[in-house]
């Protein structure tokens, strides 16, 4: 068998970054640093519920990456993949080959929306039965299914039934050794807590639940610093207006930050929040531990193994608990010192993304070509 000796890695055209767009891009750096030329296709649509005229357009332009480059594997970030399962069968007009192999999943579809123990959110696009329907067969039809955590691939499993499922986790960037150095400092700075949000503004992200938590707080000295994307979209002008109204004087918006302006905020960063929903793995939990910073994450969620023993877990349904766990943190400073200290620790247990990338070059290396 012959390993395919280039790569076309399919994602879709998104402003703003994200987690996974992140995740694609250091991986297909660390692809290229390995020597394996990647192609990178950015798909125009309205992902992951596209129009005839964009699932056509994007086979007939995979079609055509196939038949110029045979010897290649194609992988499929699953905003697109899960959406066209017809990418992984093999033609109906008689080409023997799929024209996609691996399909990379960074969240399932029906996960944005699901809300534990409330009725799914009504959104706009396919209902959500036939996006489980077409990422099944998506999932049962790829010659192979990475996605980023033993979570997320349980899932997968209690999903779609598939048991084989490829896990590849993020990798992380090591800060230098003073700042680590720093860190041995619990009580490292002067002034308010520093609590961190790292996540679009998007519904799942559930930013709400911290103005509720953190209201019962307003005796006790921090701030909340707001980062990443959709501060311009309704959902996020409401969340970024409540948590002002309800945290007067105490919420710091960032917006989108690039990755070394990320390095600065977790240098100026106490404790990671992360109320979300639904959450795959989390990379900006395990890039806040990284940088020693601990957090408070919700628990049933793929949150719960990046954070490791770095700190605590609590219900996204239930903004008293992150009240109780937050006041604790602030109020016991043996607490911190073991928090902080368990973040050290998980840092060091963390793969780097040249280990990431490594991986994802054996599993493409073991697909057949041609």
């Amino acid at each position: 068998m012959t390993p395919p000796d280039r790569l076309i890695w399919v994602e879709p055209d998104l402003p703003g970054p994200s987690g996974g767009s992140l995740y694609n891009a250091r991986v297909i750096a660390g692809l290229d640093r390995l020597g394996l030329p990647t192609e990178v296709l950015r798909i125009p649509g309205a992902w992951p519920s596209p129009d005839e005229d964009s699932r056509a357009a994007l086979r007939t332009t995979l079609a055509a990456r196939r038949t110029q480059h045979p010897a290649a594997a194609v992988v499929v970030d699953g905003l697109i993949g899960s959406a066209a399962p017809e990418l992984f069968s093999p033609d109906p007009n008689g080409q023997a080959r799929p024209v996609a192999d691996m399909l990379l999943i960074h969240l399932p579809l029906e996960a944005e929306h699901e809300r534990p123990g409330t009725e799914p959110a009504q959104v706009p696009g396919p209902a959500p039965s036939d996006q489980s329907s077409a990422e099944q067969r998506a999932v049962t039809s790829a010659a192979r299914v990475v996605t980023t955590s033993q979570w997320a691939a349980e899932d997968l499993h209690r999903r779609h039934g598939r048991d084989d499922v490829d896990v590849v986790v993020p990798g992380v960037d090591r800060p230098d050794a003073g700042r680590m150095a720093a860190t041995q400092a619990v009580e490292r700075r002067a002034g308010p807590w520093r609590l961190t949000v790292a996540a679009s503004l998007t519904p799942r992200k559930n930013h709400l639940l911290l103005a509720e938590a953190l209201a019962a707080l307003l005796d006790q000295p921090w701030v909340l610093q707001v980062a990443g994307p959709g501060g311009e979209t309704d959902h996020g002008s409401h969340v970024l207006t409540v948590l002002r109204r309800r945290l007067p004087g105490r919420v710091i918006h960032h917006g989108p930050l690039t990755p070394a302006q990320m390095k600065a905020l977790w240098e100026d960063t106490d404790l990671v929040l992360l109320p979300s929903w639904a959450e795959t793995y989390g990379m900006v939990v395990v890039e806040a531990c990284a940088h020693g910073v601990p957090g408070i994450v919700s628990a049933g969620t793929g949150a719960v193994e990046a954070l490791g023993a770095a700190g605590d877990v609590a219900d996204p349904g239930r903004p008293e608990q992150w009240a109780l766990r937050l006041r604790r943190w602030m109020e016991d400073p043996s607490l911190r010192g073991r928090w902080a200290e368990a973040a050290r620790t998980r840092a060091d247990s963390l793969p780097t993304w040249e280990k990431t990338a490594n991986h994802w070059r054996r599993l493409i290396g073991s697909l057949p070509n041609g």
